[in-house]
């Protein structure tokens, strides 16, 4: 326990282990044992061990409150509730259980229940700083912006230092649009705790708000540049998480880049060849992504490094096509409901080919999220002065769709096998913008390819539900009687504008298997789930 105090996490993982060997019918040391697991980002087995804990004592209220923790940070909301609400079934809990029960919750979006949930805890220990903090960002989902300011002011006078607090106190002063008290929290709370992802988002939102692409792009990518450097220590999990498609499209990436004169490849002329090598160990079918260590040492020191990132500056003028009638585009948008608005020509010539050239030298496609796609998010690499140029001219074109609403997440995937796009799903958030890039001369079928939108929202419980769960829901909704889906069919620089919660689906496609051909879509999310 003195280890993981120390952040000595393997050491504690080790010793505690040792100790429930030692002391097999001992629920405190496994209850232990799933919180330094849980400390060690390994939440499944921390549930394992927390539900040896109860097998050895089902009022153990502590193996109740870390079993929640570990069901929650694997997804699984509605089973991380009803493991947090039995250990409150035992009598009085101690605030944290009802604070962590208002965490599950709120990722689940109950966020009524959340607040309800953060005020017993604050209830029980009023200078529990952590939850008032909670209390607050709930409450903005809510919007109850009042609220939320007294709750984030009240968090961070009990702990004025702490990175939770002020990234709290961040958020509402953001949602206010007080952009300026929001970037001075936000970067408080970044120098208590430079890993805090919430804090780093949110700032880099606060600048795009601020009309600061580039330094939104500057604060995203510092940690992506530090863990990804060729140097660093590959001991991020996405070092070891690999398909044949992701090795075989890297290979092609690492031609198309050396072809292109990228001079950081100048010392790997081998690359491509042992990326393939490392492709033919995988079975043919082995699209699905799997952990294991690239087997050869050059692809493993290259394998999901920032070895290049093409820059993408704003464009002079703007990034948007100003030849379109933005005005009409935003009253047909709100003039369908639920529906969807689609025009063609979307951004202007530069910030098309700029766009297109960053996703295909840089080499950002660390998630593998899905069978035979790659992907690239905010968080890790998709982050450009153009990018955040295109979201800021959004909101000054459609101010009436765009303009209430924070950016609040872009990525782009490319599909590396035909019909390898995303089933029936929606989308977190209040408004959704999706466009191609890909040039129309690589699809096959000019028919299809594109996207399929259901006239059917998805129900508000949506993002509490399992992954089965989910689909079966949205299976029902589109079979109901009256339901339909209309389809957008693919063309480069076509853009689709469409409430966040309506249902859709990529359609089937069938695109050249060169490099440059892959389909590749954008999106961009605006505003809250609603």
């Amino acid at each position: 326990m003195v280890a993981r105090r120390f952040g000595d996490l393997d050491k504690a993982v080790d010793w505690l282990r040792a100790a429930a060997d030692a002391a097999p019918d001992d629920a405190g040391v496994r209850a232990n044992l799933a919180r330094a697991l849980l400390d060690a980002g390994q939440a499944e087995e921390a549930a394992t061990a927390a539900r040896a804990a109860l097998q050895r004592d089902p009022r153990l209220v502590a193996a109740h409150n870390n079993l929640g923790m570990a069901l929650r940070e694997q997804g699984r909301f509605a089973d991380a509730i009803a493991a947090y609400r039995d250990g409150l079934a035992l009598g009085p809990a101690p605030a944290e259980l009802h604070n962590n029960l208002g965490n599950a919750l709120a990722a689940a979006q109950r966020f009524a229940e959340a607040v309800a949930e953060y005020r017993l805890a604050v209830a029980r220990h009023p200078d529990y700083a952590e939850a008032w903090a909670n209390l607050a960002l709930a409450l903005v989902d809510l919007d109850d912006l009042a609220g939320a300011q007294v709750a984030a002011e009240h968090g961070a006078r009990l702990r004025p230092a702490a990175a939770d607090t002020l990234y709290g106190l961040g958020c509402v002063r953001l949602e206010k649009g007080d952009i300026a008290g929001a970037g001075d929290a936000l970067r408080r709370s970044l120098r208590a705790a430079p890993g805090h992802a919430g804090s780093r988002r949110q700032l880099a939102m606060a600048l795009v708000a601020d009309q600061s692409p580039g330094a939104a792009a500057d604060v995203l990518l510092e940690p992506v540049r530090q863990l990804r450097a060729r140097d660093a220590p590959a001991n991020h999990p996405s070092f070891q998480r690999i398909s044949r498609p992701k090795l075989l499209h890297d290979a092609a990436q690492l031609e198309h880049m050396a072809a292109q004169g990228v001079s950081a490849l100048a010392r790997h002329a081998g690359a491509p060849a042992a990326f393939r090598a490392a492709a033919d160990h995988l079975q043919d079918d082995a699209t699905h992504p799997m952990t294991v260590v690239p087997p050869a040492p050059e692809v493993a020191a290259l394998y999901n490094r920032l070895l290049h990132l093409e820059e993408a500056a704003e464009v002079s003028g703007g990034a948007l096509n100003g030849d379109l009638d933005w005005a009409a585009i935003e009253a047909r948008f709100l003039a369908v409901a639920p529906g969807h608005v689609t025009f063609d020509e979307f951004l202007n010539a530069e910030a098309l080919a700029r766009l297109q050239r960053f996703c295909l030298l840089s080499t950002i496609w660390y998630q593998l999220d899905f069978p035979s796609e790659v992907g690239a998010s905010m968080a890790n690499g998709f982050a450009t002065p153009l990018l955040f140029q295109i979201a800021a001219n959004l909101r000054e074109r459609m101010p009436r769709v765009f303009g209430p609403h924070q950016l609040t997440s872009c990525w782009a995937y490319r599909y590396l096998a035909d019909g390898s796009g995303l089933d029936l799903h929606i989308d977190a958030a209040t408004v959704s913008l999706n466009f191609w890039i890909t040039p129309d001369s690589a699809n096959k079928d000019p028919a299809r390819g594109g996207l399929e939108l259901w006239n059917r929202a998805g129900p508000a419980d949506f993002f509490s539900r399992s992954l089965d769960e989910k689909v079966a829901i949205l299976r029902r909704i589109t079979e109901e009687p009256g339901a339909r889906a209309e389809r957008v069919t693919y063309r480069c620089n076509r853009a689709i504008v469409f409430r966040s919660t309506t249902i859709h689906r990529t359609d089937a496609f069938s695109f050249h298997t060169d490099f440059a051909s892959r389909r590749t879509n954008v999106t961009f999310l605006f505003g809250r789930p609603r």
